[in-house]
């Protein structure tokens, strides 16, 4: 009996060291994916923040308050990382915002790359047009 009490108690220790630990909205790690869009008559900015692990924050304004929002699933969050690692960012450039605008900025512990595109998605570089869709997917209110 008591061996088979350590045995459970083994099996969920290591269940819960795989899970992945949240981090809070002041602590966010190095490598992160910001998006959002913003501009128009009143200047309106919606940002979000998308963490490997799966964690999004909403920003509603420049310098608010990053709010969390429900997790996106891990491997979601994983293929959107997968794709802004591989996104020839240099080669594209920062991209020419307009008055509404939209944006992506991958951002790791040695630089951040950053591309604005104005108007409509679909107006900016292949790559980054998809990325842009993936990530807006991945918001809670865009889900099915």
């Amino acid at each position: 009996m008591l061996r088979y009490l350590c045995t459970v108690m083994l099996l969920l220790l290591s269940l819960l060291g795989c899970k992945s630990k949240k981090v809070k909205a002041d602590q966010l790690p190095a490598e992160t994916i910001t998006f959002g869009s913003g501009g128009g008559f009143t200047g309106q900015v919606q940002e979000y923040v998308l963490l490997e692990n799966g964690q999004l924050f909403h920003r509603a304004r420049i310098g608010g308050e990053l709010k969390e929002l429900e997790m996106v699933k891990k491997r979601e969050a994983k293929a959107c990382f997968e794709k802004a690692r591989f996104i020839p960012w240099r080669e594209i450039g920062e991209g020419e915002p307009d008055n509404i605008y939209y944006y992506i900025v991958y951002k790791t512990s040695e630089k951040a790359q950053k591309h604005t595109w104005g108007k409509q998605i679909g107006r900016t570089v292949a790559p980054i047009d998809s990325l842009y869709r993936m990530l807006g997917a991945c918001l809670p209110n865009e889900k099915q």
